[in-house]
């Protein structure tokens, strides 16, 4: 069952609270805080929500690289050392992560937070979070653990 990407609100050219006021030559946006609005490409923006979405769908049996190819995406801008992603990916699982780059979304929306640098902000954060559960031993060597103990009876 593909879920099927609606990306359509991205595309609009207004967000909520704006209007476009026409002059005779020039147009002016203008927003509701009265404040000016940055140019925003588009086809990256596009990308990046993109990126996002394809994160949310991950879970704990994708693959790392895979994780660290979407969070390259997403913090492409950003220069970051070679292979920090993929460490990232490793230690923790695509929900932690998918949670926090939610958690820096809202908070820059709310305006609770200028973040000048995303990616070392989402490091920071992240390093806050629980790691990834690793694997102690498989079923086998508990099976040759108890016939062990149960010779020594």
């Amino acid at each position: 069952m593909e879920q099927e990407l609606n990306t359509s609100w991205l595309l609009n050219k207004y967000s909520l609270g704006e209007k476009e006021i026409k002059h005779t030559e020039t147009s002016v946006y203008v927003n509701g805080n009265d404040g000016y609005k940055r140019h925003v490409n588009t086809q990256q923006a596009l990308s990046k929500r993109e990126a996002i979405v394809a994160l949310s769908l991950c879970h704990y049996r994708t693959p790392p690289k895979e994780v660290a190819k979407l969070l390259g995406v997403v913090f492409k801008n950003h220069s970051s050392k070679e292979g920090h992603w993929l460490y990232i990916a490793q230690r923790w699982n695509p929900r932690a992560i998918t949670r926090v780059i939610e958690m820096m979304t809202k908070q820059h929306r709310r305006g609770d937070v200028t973040i000048k640098n995303p990616a070392a902000y989402f490091t920071f954060l992240i390093k806050m979070r629980k790691k990834r559960r690793t694997s102690t031993g498989t079923n086998d060597t508990r099976k040759q653990q108890n016939k062990d103990s149960a010779k020594d009876l």
